[in-house]
């Protein structure tokens, strides 16, 4: 029989998930012996709140658990990283203690959004990508959006978002006001975590080249010859400003909304295919996916954390190359 010892309080729903766990018989609230964990309990724990966690209680003793009633795949991997145990509502459990070792692992289910929160998605994810380009800056909100090219209501609402989730620190009032990132790395774990590309449209092509390896550069210079607004992004682009992979068996491109997908395929001679594509030209009903594109080698890239997201999502080795591209490229 496997008794956990916490140390109190313990808020009664934290007690309810943790005697749900089945590889624990008994939760007991420790008053005068030595406790074998804290308990930290949270209603929900995302990606950037589990790096503030971690940052708080990673070294803690007795060891800590959070218990939650959801978390994230994410989340759940960066406590672990810590030496954070994690127990959520949802069966998911990692704990490791002497003589106790427990890993549970339910299918993944989308977090539900508090009440009145937006997830990031369209003009809100350029002001989150506004303030991860200077993250050390101190914003005031007419700046923001200026920078962001939104409305300034629109900038004021991404902003209270990100208050409400404790990612910004505030400083001032009224006129004085001015916002900065608290933990850039936390931030960035929010956007790729929540970032929403509503109304996305693909267009899978095929575009013969001698070395695939050259396909990027080689669609990216057609593009710009013919001027048309476009981002290499994803792994591609990742493998262009930090070299990890030796080959991208799909190059993701941002195509500008003012060029039918199927007219940009065919100004770089790719032809439409559903099997075997090595192209995949994406598109938005607006050019916010092209926000803060860069410059390289006479090629336009996608911005940093754009092309972080896209490369987490690519279902071939991304994970792998967007965090070592994070490393090498954007640093937190």
């Amino acid at each position: 029989m496997v008794t956990l010892k916490i140390r109190p309080p313990v808020p009664p729903p934290a007690l309810r998930v943790l005697r749900d766990v089945p590889s624990i018989d008994a939760v007991v609230i420790d008053e005068a012996g030595r406790p074998t964990v804290a308990v930290e309990f949270k209603s929900q724990v995302a990606a950037p709140d589990a790096r503030m966690l971690a940052a708080r209680f990673g070294s803690s003793r007795p060891p800590m658990v959070v218990v939650a009633n959801e978390t994230t795949e994410p989340a759940r991997a960066i406590l672990q990283e810590a030496g954070i145990g994690v127990v959520d509502g949802v069966g998911n459990a990692h704990l490791e203690l002497p003589g106790l070792t427990i890993h549970l692992e339910k299918p993944t289910r989308l977090a539900r959004a508090k009440p009145g929160r937006v997830r990031i998605s369209g003009k809100t994810a350029v002001v989150v990508q506004a303030l991860l380009l200077e993250p050390e800056r101190d914003w005031k909100l007419t700046d923001l959006a200026k920078r962001a090219e939104v409305s300034v209501g629109t900038a004021h609402r991404a902003v209270r978002n990100l208050e409400d989730r404790e990612l910004l620190i505030e400083k001032g009032r009224g006129p004085m006001r001015r916002r900065r990132v608290r933990d850039a790395g936390a931030l960035l774990d929010l956007f790729a975590e929540e970032l929403r590309d509503r109304g996305a449209r693909s267009f899978m092509a095929y575009r013969f080249e001698q070395a695939e390896r050259d396909l990027p550069k080689a669609v990216g210079r057609e593009l710009g010859r013919q001027d048309l607004g476009y981002a290499i992004s994803g792994v591609a682009a990742a493998n262009i400003l930090a070299p990890f992979l030796t080959a991208v068996p799909v190059v993701a491109i941002w195509i500008s909304a003012e060029v039918p997908l199927a007219s940009a395929a065919a100004a770089i001679n790719a032809e439409a295919t559903e099997r075997g594509a090595n192209l995949a030209l994406m598109q938005m009903d607006d050019d916010t996916p092209l926000a803060f594109s860069m410059k390289r080698d006479h090629l336009r890239l996608a911005n940093a954390f754009r092309v972080y997201v896209d490369a987490v999502r690519d279902p071939q080795r991304g994970a792998e190359q967007a965090e070592y591209f994070r490393r090498k490229v954007i640093g937190f």
